[in-house]
């Protein structure tokens, strides 16, 4: 399953062969509240043990109600559903879809997810609710810093690609830890200074100049030069989360939260 951006940016990152057979591992459900109507895959660990639960937040470049792209599209959104990473730490995944009338930023859309994930956490005793995770990629990375700066602490962990963020109320992303991705040459979300919705935004390498004498350790960022992603991966800069997904240092830091790092 091909992203609808395709079309217009022909260099976007497509799924490698095995992902279909991933995304059908993952449950298609349907969350109600807060008077929206949110399709959502969930994946379940083999293993009933306590566990965290990842919330993926997709970008733009997949919106709808197909209840597939989210995670068909790239291999983002199934990363941690594979043997390697559940091996590691079995955990639980959340992948909505939202469509072009409800970002991830809005109050209601970040209030129905909270809910839902909330209801998760009751439904499956075997989440953590103190190993809450959550990751997301350009407007889904946008959307999780604003649930971060929404309710410092929800989230015990965050890796954020290609996104930007208001300067309003910065320091209370230092409530959580995370991993910042972003190429100096993305042109969609620039790393720096971005223009969303008509307000100027602070792009990842802002962020993270912003917070890092308060974070020290709990705040990384990765940066890829100009023209590495086209020459390494044959990709636009702006997708970040395709080297992302193979950085086994930030993806290991991710998913053992709360417990001690095991080597692969």
């Amino acid at each position: 399953m091909v992203s609808p951006w395709k079309e217009r940016i022909p260099e976007w990152d497509e799924p490698s062969g095995d992902n279909d057979r991933i995304c059908k591992r993952f449950a298609k459900r349907e969350y109600e509240g807060h008077g929206l109507s949110i399709p959502y895959r969930l994946f379940l660990p083999g293993k009933a043990q306590k566990c965290p639960l990842i919330l993926f937040l997709h970008g733009a470049d997949v919106t709808g109600r197909d209840n597939e792209l989210q995670i068909g599209a790239h291999d983002i959104g199934t990363v941690f559903a594979r043997d390697m990473w559940q091996n590691v730490t079995p955990s639980v995944i959340v992948a909505p879809q939202y469509d072009n009338g409800y970002h991830w930023s809005r109050p209601a859309t970040m209030g129905a997810l909270t809910e839902m994930i909330e209801g998760l956490c009751h439904e499956y005793p075997m989440i953590d609710p103190d190993r809450l995770l959550v990751y997301g990629y350009s407007a889904g990375g946008i959307g999780a810093l604003k649930m971060i700066k929404r309710d410092p602490g929800f989230f015990k962990k965050a890796i954020i690609m290609c996104a930007a963020t208001g300067s309003e109320e910065i320091e209370s992303l230092s409530s959580t830890p995370m991993w910042l991705f972003h190429a100096v040459d993305d042109d969609i979300v620039p790393n720096r200074t971005h223009r969303f919705f008509g307000d100027s935004h602070l792009g990842s390498a802002l962020i993270y100049e912003a917070l890092k004498e308060k974070m020290g350790d709990d705040i990384h960022y990765t940066e890829y030069a100009t023209g590495e992603l086209m020459e390494r991966y044959g990709v636009n800069p702006h997708c970040a989360w395709v080297p992302m997904a193979e950085d086994e240092d930030a993806l290991r830091w991710f998913i053992t939260v709360g417990k001690n790092t095991p080597s692969l």
